[in-house]
């Protein structure tokens, strides 16, 4: 009896797990039954339903109407009721991909989870420009991960993801997929620069410095290099070797106002004033409303003509004296229309004021004088 009654005590509990699997499949279909039927929340319910159970979820046909389902409800009218639809379906296709689809249309399949790459990708720019950085970065990480299935070197899906961990302070993992650009041959100069200057926001200053040398082996007439390495010799005071770079740069941006008066800065600093006038100059032929051309090659006229003036007060020949004095006036003249200039860029730039006034009062220009020294309140 004891023999009896375990034997249909088996037989009950078999009968339950086929009614529990036969259950479960029926969900399947129930689910794909309500996608035909747009009645995307009901089919949502059972396909996952189906995925939790031990049989069903082994079966390629229930991921794959899970994608379909999935995919559906990123494409209705309300695709924000279930969030990362459209992952949720990525993800379903390519486990579908890992199991037997025989019972399955293996090219809808194929064509379903390649199209996902590209919508993940729109989604990804998106979440950017939402400011949801991290996320976005997941979501074109996905992209790639779906091209690169099929042999497709997705570079911008790769490069993006470098900008979104860039754009959330996750700066080691930016710079890996910059440097992942870079090995795929894409955007590699602003990649170089990119990594750069995150290792100087990082304070890794030598670093920086790696990345900028080694992009300048690459791209050797790169601007964005060239200035950014002009930059660090700047910064650590190393000015012979700024020139050089200088020089390199404008030879292939001969049109920046900004170069020409860098380098004006450094003869300037150097006592080469020939060189530093012919810079200010250039700079200033660019553009005529650059200030600090203006200024700094007023103040270069006017520095000269002081020391040319203290050098005639050391004189004894009365006639070198007068020669001296005559040379040092022609520059402080020749200075007032470049600080004027800069004055009417920035009217409140106190030490273009000070220096006008300093011209004047040299040059007895009474009525100027007055007029800066009022602008002066003085």
């Amino acid at each position: 009896m004891r023999l009896r009654q375990i034997i249909l005590l088996l037989a009950l509990f078999s009968l339950l797990d086929q009614n529990k699997a036969w259950a479960q499949s029926s969900a399947v279909i129930t689910a794909y039954n309500y996608l035909r039927d747009n009645d995307l929340d009901r089919a949502r319910d059972n396909i996952d339903k189906a995925i939790d159970h031990e049989r069903t979820k082994r079966q390629a046909k229930t991921w794959y109407y899970r994608g379909m389902i999935y995919q559906g409800i990123h494409f209705s009218n309300e695709p924000d009721k279930v969030e990362d639809a459209i992952y949720v379906a990525a993800e379903s296709y390519e486990k579908a991909r890992t199991l037997d689809t025989r019972r399955i249309d293996s090219n809808d399949l194929e064509r379903r989870y390649k199209m996902t790459a590209d919508v993940l990708f729109t989604e990804g720019v998106n979440f950017y420009n939402k400011r949801e950085h991290v996320k976005a970065a997941g979501y074109f990480e996905f992209c790639e991960k779906i091209k690169l299935s099929y042999g497709e070197v997705d570079s911008l899906a790769v490069f993006n993801q470098g900008l979104a961990y860039e754009s959330a302070a996750k700066f080691d993992l930016a710079i890996k997929q910059y440097q992942k650009s870079i090995a795929i041959g894409y955007n590699s100069a602003t990649c170089y620069q990119t990594i750069a200057s995150i290792y100087l926001r990082k304070k890794e200053d030598e670093n920086a410095i790696k990345a900028i040398d080694e992009g300048l082996v690459k791209f050797p007439n790169d601007l964005s290099l060239l200035t950014s390495r002009i930059n660090l010799y700047l910064r650590y005071g190393q000015m012979k070797e700024a020139l050089n770079y200088m020089d390199r740069a404008l030879i292939n941006d001969s049109e920046n106002a900004v170069l020409y008066f860098s380098r004006g800065t450094i003869h300037d600093n150097f006592k080469e004033s020939t060189k530093a006038e012919a810079d200010y100059k250039t700079a200033l032929q660019i553009n005529p409303e650059y200030f600090d051309a203006n200024y700094n090659l007023g103040a270069l006229y006017f520095n000269l003509g002081v020391d040319i003036n203290n050098q005639a007060g050391l004189e004894d020949d009365n006639a070198e004296y007068e020669k001296k004095k005559n040379e040092a006036e022609n520059l402080f003249r020749k200075s007032i229309p470049y600080l004027e200039k800069a004055q009417n860029i920035e009217p409140s730039h106190q030490a273009t004021l000070q220096s006008l006034m300093q011209l004047y009062v040299r040059l007895n220009m009474t009525e100027k004088y007055e007029a800066v020294k009022a602008k002066l309140g003085n």
